[in-house]
């Protein structure tokens, strides 16, 4: 039936009317708004009864719009029983009250990621569970944010978590995990707590994790396959008073079970020095004579100003390239008991921009390492270890590739090797008033090779050693 003109102004008149009724409230015909449960939203009731009334009793999207609720209890989201979940946020505050998480998401999926491991009832009601625009912050101090639970592809996007115990808690098992475009800020524990969990493929990219005390993304005792952290800032993770704890922005703290396929890629990553600290902190564990962490990627990040900014301890297939670092107090990489890792070309300056008067040793220190390259670096003005120490400092370690990599005015030696046999020192270029290459009379059987140095040139004590082709100019 054809409008009339004065039926087309009533019509839009209505529309209109609809349109704003629906941005107060916060919610359309295609949602449920909290506030039609009688969550007040004013900062003052507290809202929990109504809150987890709305999540048992409904389905789909529910809406928080503008208001902050005060919840005395954690709100559980029971995804096979609510079936396909959003949780959105229109201007909405959460400050959780109790010990519990502020929301804690529960699902069931046991499985793999592997397509034949995924239940119907899964696929039917708890995937892609949705967390998004809301700000959560807990005046308890055992209250997390969020925690996942034996979820499959839950998204947090668009989130505030700040001031909790931990912001985001992954516990028990999970699968295809994205956490993006997050602000995860000055929280008590962990921002991001991979907490002995299993999980197989998490994309952590886009977002701000910082202040929090206990470390900004960390992985502890978990079983984890396929973590991508990319392109976030990841910043000023370590507690500023109080008893100090090592701390560290990204750090992996393997068991038995391992931690493996990692990308940890075009990050900024920065801190302030704090007794043991990292800014990346890989742990393995050495079992039976297997390094339980390892396939990991460290690549084109910025990274500066913990004691040490990467520390690789008991670790096999590392490979550290691309970056740029600006101030490692004590080490600017340094990489312990581990195998197969590949140091590429990175740029270590200690840049006058940042803090010139700041005591930094920097460059690279290997020690009690199998089968590793050092390649390609740019060092300049790094001082690098103790009196007896060098900018590239190799220890009790054998077979060590350092090749065609720059030293610009160490305070100390070049390259040291100390301890160490069947490795090769060669291509590089070693401007020094120190010795450019020194090697201590516990070694053997080394090369160094086509070097090209000044000031007092290579000392060399150990046994069967090679030299050859090193030019040796003021």
């Amino acid at each position: 039936m054809a409008l009339a003109p004065g039926d087309y102004i009533i019509y839009i008149f209505v529309s209109i009317e609809f349109i704003i009724a629906a941005g107060l409230t916060g919610e359309t015909n295609m949602e449920t708004g909290v506030k039609s449960f009688g969550a007040k939203g004013d900062g003052r009731a507290d809202d929990w009864a109504a809150l987890q009334r709305a999540i048992v009793e409904t389905q789909g999207a529910l809406v928080f719009g503008p208001g902050t609720f005060r919840i005395s209890k954690g709100l559980v989201v029971d995804l096979n029983k609510r079936g396909k979940t959003e949780i959105l946020g229109r201007g909405a505050r959460i400050i959780a009250h109790g010990a519990e998480p502020a929301l804690h998401f529960i699902g069931t999926h046991a499985g793999t990621a592997d397509p034949k491991d995924v239940s119907a009832e899964v696929w039917a009601r708890e995937s892609t569970p949705v967390i998004r625009g809301l700000e959560i912050l807990a005046e308890h101090p055992e209250a997390d944010g969020i925690r996942l639970e034996l979820t499959w592809q839950p998204i947090l996007s668009q989130v505030t978590v700040r001031d909790c115990r931990h912001g985001i808690h992954l516990v028990k098992r999970n699968r295809n995990v994205i956490i993006s475009e997050c602000h995860v800020y000055h929280n008590r524990g962990v921002g991001i707590f991979l907490d002995g969990v299993n999980l197989h493929q998490i994309i952590v990219n886009t977002n701000h994790i910082s202040y929090n005390a206990q470390g900004g993304i960390k992985l502890s005792k978990a079983e984890v396959r396929n973590i991508q952290i990319c392109g976030n800032d990841i910043e000023y993770n370590f507690a500023k008073t109080g008893a100090q704890d090592i701390a560290a922005d990204v750090w992996f703290l393997a068991d038995n079970r391992g931690i493996r396929e990692a990308t940890i890629v075009g990050n900024t990553i920065q801190a302030l020095r704090t007794p043991g600290g990292a800014n990346v902190r890989i742990e393995g564990l050495r079992e039976a004579g297997n390094r339980k962490a390892g396939l990991l990627n460290i690549t084109g990040n910025l990274i500066t100003s913990q004691e040490c900014n990467i520390l690789i301890l008991d670790s096999r297939g590392v490979a550290i390239q691309g970056n740029t670092f600006i101030l490692g107090p004590k080490r600017n990489i340094r990489v312990v008991g581990s195998a197969c890792v590949a140091i590429g070309p990175n740029t270590l300056d200690h840049n006058p921009d940042y803090d010139s008067n700041a005591r930094t040793e920097g460059g690279v220190e290997i020690e009690g390492c199998t089968a590793c390259t050092v390649s390609g670096l740019c060092l300049q003005n790094e001082h690098g270890g103790d009196v007896t120490g060098g900018v590239i400092e190799v220890r009790n370690s054998s077979m060590i590739n350092v090749t065609g990599c720059i030293l610009i005015e160490p305070a100390r030696a070049g390259v040291v090797l100390a301890g160490t046999r069947d490795s090769r020192v060669s291509d590089c270029i070693i401007r020094s008033g120190r010795h450019a290459v020194a090697e201590d009379s516990s070694s053997q059987n080394n090369m160094i090779v086509n070097n090209r140095v000044s000031g007092p040139g290579i000392s060399s004590e150990g046994t069967g050693t090679v030299l050859s082709g090193n030019v040796h100019k003021e």
